[in-house]
C-alpha cells in the first residue's frame, strides 16, 4: 500500500519537475515569463534579484547560466555578471531568486539596494570562459573572483591573483606567462550609503599599492647583494637592498616596493652582485 502511494504520487509530480530547463531569455521571448531585475546592493555574493511572474497555467523549469551580464539601467553605476549557475522551476505564478555575481567594471560605482536592472545579454570571449571556470569551480563566493573578472574585462594584472587555479586560468586566457612577482591591490571599496549620488565612487581603480617577489640567489664566495627597481630608461626609482652582505651558499632576497608616485609602466627588478647585474625580473602594472 506504502508502494502504491508512491508510485501515485510520482505520477502525478508536475512535469516542470522533470522537464529540461529553459534559458530564461527564451521563456521571456516566448511570452512563458515576464521579468524584473533589481540590485541587492553592493558588488558581490547575492547582489542581485530576479523576479518572475509565469503566464503559462503549468510550472516550468528556468536556467540562469553563469556568464550572464545584467546590465545597471544607470549606466554610472556598475553591470553584474551571474557567476553561479542556477536552475529552477518556476511552481508559483509570482516568484524570485537572488544570484550569486560580481561586478563587470572595477571603475564604475557600486550598485544601491534596489537599484533597476535590465536584462542585459550573454557575456563573451574571456570573460565568459573566466565566469564559467568560476562556476565549475565552485569559486562565486571566493574573495578573488571578482579580480579574476576585472583580469577580463578591465586588463587588471593576474599578478594580483592569489588563488593558484584562479592565476593560472587568467594567464592561460590573456595568452602571458605566470607572473613571477605578485601586485597588491587595494580591496574593493564598501559600498556607498543607500542613496544615489551624481558621481558615484569607482569600487576599484587599476592602479595597485605595491609589488613584492623573491629572488633566490647562489654563491661560492662571500659577497655584496644589492636589489634595485629600474624604469624603462634604466634609472633607479627603489632601492630595495644596497650592498647586504652575503655569506657563500643560497641565499632568498624578498622584495617589496610601494607604488606610490610610481606611475603605471614597465619596469624591471634587479639583483646585483658587487654592482654586476645577475637576475632581473620583469615587472608590469
Amino acid at each position: 500500500m506504502v508502494y502504491m502511494r508512491f508510485l501515485l504520487f510520482f505520477l502525478f509530480l508536475p512535469n516542470a519537475l522533470f522537464a529540461q530547463a529553459q534559458l530564461f531569455t527564451q521563456a521571456l521571448a516566448e511570452g512563458k515569463i515576464l521579468v524584473s531585475v533589481k540590485s541587492q546592493g553592493g558588488h558581490s555574493g547575492q547582489c542581485i534579484s530576479v523576479h518572475f511572474e509565469r503566464l503559462t497555467d503549468d510550472p516550468i523549469r528556468i536556467q540562469i547560466p553563469a556568464g550572464h551580464i545584467f546590465e545597471c539601467a544607470d549606466s554610472a553605476y556598475q553591470d553584474i555578471i551571474v557567476l553561479k549557475s542556477e536552475e529552477f522551476a518556476l511552481k508559483a505564478k509570482k516568484q524570485f531568486i537572488r544570484l550569486n555575481g560580481v561586478c563587470a567594471e572595477a571603475s564604475h560605482g557600486s550598485p544601491i539596494k534596489e537599484m533597476a536592472y535590465q536584462l542585459g545579454k550573454m557575456a563573451q570571449g574571456n570573460t565568459l570562459k573566466m565566469a564559467e571556470y568560476i562556476a565549475g569551480q565552485k569559486l562565486w563566493a571566493h574573495e578573488e573572483a571578482q579580480l579574476a573578472i576585472w583580469c577580463m574585462t578591465d586588463s587588471m594584472n593576474p599578478a594580483g591573483l592569489r588563488h593558484p587555479g584562479l592565476l593560472s586560468t587568467a594567464c592561460q586566457l590573456l595568452n602571458i606567462s605566470k607572473p613571477e612577482y605578485k601586485v597588491n591591490y587595494a580591496r574593493p571599496t564598501a559600498p556607498p550609503p543607500p542613496r544615489r549620488v551624481a558621481r558615484p565612487r569607482p569600487v576599484m581603480t587599476r592602479e595597485p599599492l605595491s609589488v613584492e617577489g623573491d629572488f633566490i640567489y647562489h654563491t661560492n664566495d662571500s659577497t655584496l647583494i644589492s636589489v634595485l627597481v629600474l624604469n624603462e630608461k634604466g634609472d633607479t626609482v627603489r632601492t630595495i637592498f644596497d650592498q647586504y652582505p652575503h655569506p657563500p651558499g643560497q641565499g632568498k632576497y624578498s622584495f617589496f616596493f610601494k607604488t606610490t608616485k610610481l606611475p603605471p609602466g614597465n619596469y624591471e627588478v634587479v639583483l646585483y652582485d658587487r654592482n654586476r647585474p645577475k637576475k632581473k625580473m620583469k615587472v608590469k602594472y
